[in-house]
């Protein structure tokens, strides 16, 4: 990122927590210690000026290819 001194080192950080609080998994006592402690890093670590929290994507979903027989025929179901 780029400020008004042409530069801001942003620390960008991955998590599994849910970090929307309208969503059911939310658990706001674990997101807080976690900004606390990333706040402390922040402040510890002179070359880090801003930390960006973000959820971690979902993992992609893995295409398979199924055989199966039925009678004499052999079918096979392809994912597009």
């Amino acid at each position: 990122m780029l400020d008004e001194t042409g530069k801001t080192i942003v620390l960008v950080v991955e998590t599994d927590l849910q970090l929307d609080p309208a969503e059911i998994d939310f658990e706001p006592a674990k997101v807080d210690a976690l900004c606390k402690n990333l706040e402390q890093h922040r402040k510890d670590t002179k070359y880090v000026d801003v930390v960006r929290l973000m959820r971690r994507p979902a993992p992609s979903p893995v295409s398979v290819e199924t055989t199966a027989r039925f009678g004499a025929a052999t079918l096979r179901f392809r994912p597009k």
